[in-house]
């Protein structure tokens, strides 16, 4: 059965017209669903130092092979979980502070990164994967998808 839901991105050109990354997932989601209303939501994302090609990289192929490793292993989650998981073991994100003589984690966000703690973090989950899952998560390069382009 196909997924009731699915996440696009896209941008919107200088002329105001949309344009999804990827149409074919698009079109495939919609084939499974004739004859169906559906709603459409535009949400401006919030820029930080990433590129979409990143933040695409990192949603649409780190967090899914990490969510199938940790399947794998018995832990059945959903990717916002996934991310919240690896979130809270990282080194980079993970601050901790003295309060009252307790150590308390602190965790940032991964929006506040600039471009090399980005990679940083991205490199530690796919040591996580490999290391703990036994999943082998493919580089950006070598990955199949091309998600600078629009089809």
């Amino acid at each position: 059965m196909a997924s009731k839901k699915l996440i696009v991105f896209g941008e919107i050109d200088a002329g105001g017209i949309p344009h999804a990354y990827n149409k074919r997932s698009v079109m495939d989601w919609a084939l499974h669903h004739p004859d169906k209303r559906i709603e459409i939501t535009y949400n401006v994302i919030k820029s930080n130092n990433r590129t979409g090609q990143q933040n695409r990289y990192y949603r649409g192929v780190i967090v899914p092979n990490l969510q199938v490793g940790f399947k794998n292993i018995g832990y059945g989650m959903n990717q916002d979980r996934v991310h919240k998981t690896m979130r809270e073991r990282s080194s980079v994100l993970v601050e901790f502070i003295d309060i009252f003589n307790e150590t308390i984690p602190i965790i940032t966000s991964t929006e506040d990164f600039d471009t090399d703690d980005w990679i940083e973090y991205i490199d530690e989950c796919i040591r996580y994967g490999a290391e703990k899952l036994q999943v082998v998560i493919p580089d950006p390069i070598h990955e199949r998808h091309n998600f600078n382009k629009k089809t």
